[in-house]
C-alpha cells in the first residue's frame, strides 16, 4: 500500500506518476462518484487480461497483449486528461512507467483494494516475532 501523509490526503495533494523532461505529473485523487465510474474502466481491463490468458493461439495472445496495453494507456489517461496530457506523455515513458501508473491510481482509488491492503498489513503486524515459516504459512492463506 502506498504510504501518503495524512496532511497530503486531506489536503488531497497531487499523487506523482511521471517525471517527463523534468515535469513531473501529479494528479489529484477522484472525488467518490467520478472516482467510481473511473473503476468502472479498470473492470474492462480485468476483463482483457482474462482475453489473454484465453487466447487460442500466438495471434490472439499478441493481438489480446495489445489491446491489454492500450487499454491501461487509455485508463491512465482517462483518470484526470487535464493533468495528463497524453500527447505530452505517451510516446516519453516506458510500458513498465505505465503500468506502475495504473496499478498506483487502482490502489488509491479502489476502496476493495484499499481494505485489502490495510489487512494485510495488520496481520502482518500482528504476526511480528513469530517464526517466519508461521508468518510465511499464514500470509500465504490470505494473499
Amino acid at each position: 500500500m502506498v504510504k501518503q501523509k495524512e496532511s497530503d490526503i486531506q489536503a488531497n495533494t497531487p499523487v506523482p506518476l511521471f517525471v517527463v523532461d523534468g515535469t513531473t505529473y501529479a494528479v489529484p485523487l477522484l472525488a467518490i462518484c467520478a472516482a467510481d465510474k473511473w473503476l468502472d474502466r479498470t473492470e474492462e481491463i480485468g476483463q482483457l487480461e482474462l482475453n489473454i490468458r484465453s487466447a487460442s493461439n500466438a495471434a490472439e495472445r499478441t493481438e489480446a497483449k495489445r489491446a491489454f496495453r492500450q487499454a491501461i494507456y487509455d485508463c491512465v489517461f482517462s483518470y484526470n486528461p487535464e493533468a495528463l496530457p497524453r500527447e505530452e506523455i505517451e510516446g516519453k515513458v516506458s510500458t513498465k512507467q505505465m503500468v506502475d501508473a495504473y496499478y498506483l491510481l487502482k490502489e488509491l482509488t479502489d476502496p476493495f483494494e484499499q481494505l485489502q491492503a490495510k489487512a494485510l498489513a495488520d496481520v502482518r503486524k500482528q504476526m511480528e516475532g513469530l517464526p517466519s515459516t508461521v508468518v510465511q504459512r499464514a500470509l500465504s492463506s490470505i494473499q
